[in-house]
């Protein structure tokens, strides 16, 4: 089968491009498989995701050189010639590969693939890397330009939901049970698939629990609001102060979050980690983990988590914890945004050591459903009832 995903560029350690290389290597790895990446900007010489049997094409089309990707920019004429030359690309990239199977992981892509594959053999498939309405939620922690990012979200949804109604993609794929279920009407779901991200930490070692140490891991940006966490910890630490809380991931939070720990007198005890490039040596250094983001569209740092034997606590925000953690079995979920609730589950972890070991086997069990193997397996049962389809119901 032929598979290819196509996108603006690999050239990063995180987010849509690490996720999609890891799926691609699974399904290369396939017997009979070819799988592609068609990209915008390719840059080899930058850090990037290893890839494994995946031819890479690079279209040239040079989105982001020497350009930022401002509004602006999107709007003027030199942006407008990019996107031409894109669709020119592409359309006939995908007709001289005749691909069977065509991704969009919600690039620059995404309004370009639908118009080029009427009437061709191959199916399309648009996969969601984020939770429908992120826009909207994310307006609310811009601390500048909130009302122009409000607008900007309220265009957005509205344009790509008339778009997908008049260019449809044969499937569309989303991460959790719960974007599903909630933010489709019943018409969508009958194209909807949920399949959720695999885990990709290579490096995974399971934690002693020995350790007196809380982890967490994300990006230090508002959505994550560890300010609740720390805001949480300052409790945990009046009763337990002999036990740290570990944070890593860097961003353009981590001054106000420097701040509140000094504010809340925690310097000896919450200790911001900085960005790690070995996160399963940073996990599985901890007890356990702990987690307060706003919103998520899949937090595959969970998985992470869970996959070096730490149970979870987490807000029950929208949309994913409730698709990972079962109550007493790998973790717990706390009510969005209750402070009080999050600070309550961890002094009882702590205080509860065998609690701590049991949750730990149902975490590892729930990593391993999430492997590569059996993610790419979900995929190549869609790409096959898709073809199938396809080809048996044209007239």
């Amino acid at each position: 089968m032929k598979i290819a995903y196509c996108l603006n560029g690999i050239h990063s350690l995180g987010g849509i491009p690490q996720v999609v290389c890891a799926k691609a290597n699974a399904l290369a790895a396939l017997p009979g498989n070819e799988v592609y990446l068609i990209l915008t900007d390719y840059h080899p010489e930058a850090p990037q995701p290893k890839l494994s049997g995946v031819h890479v094409i690079d279209l040239q089309v040079g989105h982001w050189n020497n350009d930022s990707p401002s509004l602006f920019y999107a709007l003027s004429a030199r942006a407008r010639r990019k996107r031409v030359l894109h669709r020119q690309r592409l359309r006939d990239c995908l007709q001289q590969m005749q691909p069977d199977v065509v991704i969009s992981p919600g690039q620059s892509e995404k309004y370009i693939v639908p118009l080029i594959s009427k009437n061709e053999r191959w199916v399309t498939i648009r996969e969601y890397h984020y939770a429908r309405g992120y826009r909207l939620r994310y307006a609310r922690f811009q601390s500048n330009y909130r009302l122009s990012a409000y607008l900007l979200a309220i265009v957005g949804n509205l344009y790509q939901r008339l778009f997908n109604r008049r260019h449809p993609y044969d499937a569309t794929v989303v991460l959790t049970r719960q974007d599903a279920e909630e933010n489709y009407s019943s018409t969508e779901r009958a194209k909807l698939t949920t399949i959720p991200n695999p885990l990709t930490l290579n490096s995974v070692r399971f934690s002693n629990h020995r350790s007196r140490i809380v982890v967490c891991a994300a990006r230090l940006e508002p959505i994550k609001q560890f300010d609740h966490l720390i805001a949480a910890w300052k409790q945990v630490a009046a009763k337990h102060p002999d036990w740290q809380l570990h944070i890593y991931g860097s961003g353009t939070a981590q001054p106000q979050l420097e701040q509140c720990i000094h504010t809340a007198k925690l310097s000896n005890s919450v200790i911001l980690k900085g960005r790690s490039y070995d996160m399963g040596s940073a996990l599985s250094s901890g007890c356990f983990f702990a987690y307060c983001s706003a919103f998520e569209g899949f937090p595959l740092v969970l998985l992470e988590a869970m996959s070096c034997a730490l149970p979870v606590i987490s807000y029950a925000c929208p949309c994913g914890p409730a698709d990972i953690i079962r109550d007493g079995y790998n973790g717990y979920l706390v009510p969005l945004n209750d402070i009080d609730a999050m600070a309550a589950r961890i002094n009882e972890l702590i205080e509860h050591p065998e609690l701590v070991q049991h949750l730990a086997i149902g975490a590892v069990e729930t990593a391993a459903r999430h492997s590569i193997d059996r993610i790419a397996e979900q995929w190549m049962e869609l790409f096959r009832t898709l073809l199938h389809r396809k080809h048996h119901t044209r007239p």
